[in-house]
């Protein structure tokens, strides 16, 4: 084998590990960047219920200030009614704000996972076409050095056996 398919064989393996890591980094910090916008996702989701539970209390102040304005005692009858009415519906909406904002940061969670998932199979991908180059360039190597063409056997140019017959014949 000659040493340029040597260096040619190497540099190709090489080459494909290489590629394999590249792979596997790039993956990495795709997956990395998924899971800073999941953490971004999830600080909106909290900061968007505490706006929520903040307009809340000012609309359940508000209705207090009109009832006592009124002359109604609050905290009692219709107007704790009212107030937890209000309280019922800004938390429901707060909570409403937690889980979508949650949902979101999980699905680019999962993103950042497969995407991880990928790079390692990339790599791995890059170490077997490696280990492939190797052995095929083995091969050729090999090939060109008279293996499977210049030995009885290998490469169906030897003319076949002779048969020779050893039954017995009457006649």
């Amino acid at each position: 084998m000659s040493w340029v398919r040597v260096a040619v064989t190497g540099m190709t393996a090489f080459n494909n590990v290489q590629q394999g890591r590249y792979a596997k980094a790039q993956a990495g910090l795709q997956a990395a960047m998924s899971d800073y916008q999941a953490q971004v996702e999830q600080d909106n989701a909290l900061k968007t219920a505490e706006i929520i539970r903040r307009a809340g209390r000012k609309q359940v102040g508000q209705a207090n200030a009109a009832f006592a304005g009124a002359g109604v005692k609050v905290g009692e009858g219709s107007a704790a009614e009212v107030e937890r009415d209000i309280t019922q519906g800004y938390e429901h909406d707060a909570f409403q704000a937690l889980l979508e904002g949650g949902r979101r940061a999980a699905g680019l969670r999962l993103d950042g996972q497969l995407t991880r998932i990928n790079g390692d199979m990339q790599e791995t991908a890059g170490y077997v076409n490696a280990v492939g180059t190797v052995l095929g360039g083995m091969y050729q190597g090999m090939k060109s050095n008279g293996w499977r063409t210049g030995g009885p056997g290998f490469s169906g140019q030897q003319a076949p056996a002779p048969v020779v017959d050893k039954s017995i014949r009457v006649g």
